[in-house]
């Protein structure tokens, strides 16, 4: 997240001060390189309420102490999938047939739109008014 924050600063800040994209591109990189020893001392090193320390010095936690937690982060992602599964297979089917009436209707009234538009250009105001007789 971090490294996140920080290209977001270079790349709002730099153009303020007339810098190009190279500066901005070399905090990408160098960040990028940072990332693998930063990946591999957070897999070694945890911290504590004694301070930072060694993975397996850390100690002190039981196994079942997360397990909780796991569980909550399972069952709420088990939930995401179900809802993205029935909103991809059940919900969008209705949507598109939805769009594709829209379409339609919208198709069919450009399409009387436009026919009124060429009688009115072919005939002008000239029309024929057929009137009841009076008999």
């Amino acid at each position: 997240m971090a490294a996140w924050l920080l290209i977001q600063v270079a790349e709002t800040i730099f153009p303020l001060f007339g810098f190009g994209d190279t500066p901005a591109r070399i905090v990408l990189i160098m960040l990028a390189i940072g990332f693998i020893p930063a990946l591999v001392l957070a897999w070694i090193f945890e911290w504590t309420p004694e301070g930072l320390r060694r993975e397996l010095d850390a100690g002190g936690r039981r196994p079942e102490a997360g397990r909780g937690l796991d569980r909550w982060i399972m069952a709420g992602l088990a939930l995401a999938l179900a809802y993205f599964a029935f909103d991809k297979w059940v919900l969008q089917p209705g949507r598109e047939a939805t769009e594709q009436e829209q379409v339609a209707a919208q198709v069919e009234e450009a399409r009387q739109e436009g026919r009124s538009e060429s009688l009115l250009e072919a005939f002008g105001d000239q029309s024929i008014a057929v009137l009841p007789s009076s008999t």
